[in-house]
């Protein structure tokens, strides 16, 4: 089976050509969720690497590994910046087609160019999106086309002319040919363990290959106008230092959560937080689990709302980075907003009143 038939090449990728061919070191970035994590030192990201260093031994390999499991591009967006712009990556993988699937179509759609757009606009580096595999998908794929996760990350593979590979597609068909088993791509239902990464790294490896084939004279030219108009390119964090605290709060740093700086946290119903900002929307990311509490919130002293999140069995106590659009759409100015931590709500799977505040993130025109 030929893996090249498994991605669309749609560029030359000229900036990682040359980090490999003529610098002799490059920068591999990663960034997306649980399929793509690299703390269990077993998923495609790891393949890749793998393969490039015994490929290209003359070659200096740095890897940046951004992945933070059951995180999506909406929390990619507002770390970008630390996590990949600022480690100069010569080419960074996406993968989110999994972790949006249960976003709004315009949320999604606005995260992900924002994501691309703040990645493309800010570093040299050469962009490839991936896309895994959820049990969802199946439907979809037998009857041979993608999801609308899928479907709509290829339009903005095609309008910004990013290469993208199919590796749930290339690991299907090979169960259909019998040369993978099903419980070797994934033995949990959707994370391959060796077997289905080295099996998702094929036709990514194809790709590379294709890229390294020769370096093109024109250099790829960034549309201007975005696809979505309320994309989050302009998207930034608010520091947690700037909210007015009342009642107990500690701020601390977070050692127990990967890529997680700063940690905003109250064991205490009825403790708040305010703060002004100058945007056009607002995101916030809780950790979240069985220990955490509810919160409310409310814009420039309107109606307030409350957090909807629910927990299930999987969880565990914290460590579940969970992202919420709070409100967008706003007029673009100077605006107020406020939290308040909320009792803890009786159910099966509620052991705690914990609120830990991850990141403020604010929308800009």
């Amino acid at each position: 089976m030929k893996a090249d038939c498994y991605y669309k090449f749609r560029s030359n990728g000229n900036h990682f050509y040359r980090a490999v061919k003529e610098k002799k070191h490059v920068t591999i970035g990663f960034i997306g969720g649980s399929i793509t994590d690299p703390r269990g030192r077993e998923r495609w990201s790891e393949y890749v690497t793998s393969w490039f260093i015994s490929e290209y031994p003359d070659v200096i390999v740095d890897v940046e590994n951004a992945a933070i499991g059951a995180t999506g591009s909406d929390y990619a967006v507002f770390r970008a910046q630390r996590d990949l712009i600022d480690r100069g990556c010569d080419i960074i993988f996406i993968e989110y087609a999994v972790n949006d699937g249960g976003a709004e179509t315009a949320v999604r759609n606005a995260s992900r160019e924002g994501l691309i757009r703040k990645l493309a606009n800010n570093t040299e580096a050469d962009l490839v999106i991936t896309y895994t595999y959820a049990g969802d998908f199946l439907r979809d794929m037998l009857a041979g086309k993608f999801p609308a996760t899928i479907t709509e990350f290829e339009e903005l593979a095609d309008y910004y002319g990013i290469s993208s590979v199919f590796m749930s597609s290339y690991a299907l068909d090979c169960v259909k040919r019998g040369v993978l088993r099903w419980e070797e791509w994934l033995p949990d239902g959707l994370h391959p363990a060796h077997v289905g990464s080295r099996f998702y790294s094929e036709p990514v490896c194809a790709l590379l290959e294709r890229m390294l084939e020769a370096k093109c004279e024109n250099e790829t030219v960034w549309p201007i106008e975005p696809l979505y108009a309320d994309n989050w390119e302009f998207a930034e964090c608010l520091p947690l230092e700037k909210l007015e605290r009342n009642g107990y709060w500690r701020l601390y740093r977070c050692l127990d959560r990967p890529l997680v700086d700063r940690v905003l946290s109250s064991t205490c119903y009825g403790s708040s937080l305010k703060g002004s900002f100058e945007g056009t929307g607002v995101v916030l990311t809780v950790s979240f689990g069985k220990m955490s509490t509810d919160f409310r919130w409310r814009v420039d002293g309107g109606e307030w709302h409350r957090s909807d999140d629910r927990r299930t069995e999987w969880m565990d106590d914290y460590t579940w980075l969970k992202t919420n659009l709070l409100v967008k759409g706003l007029e673009n100015g100077s605006h107020t907003l406020e939290i308040e931590v909320l009792p803890p709500e009786y159910g099966p799977y509620c052991k705690g009143c914990t609120f830990e505040l991850v990141l403020v993130g604010i929308l800009k025109n």
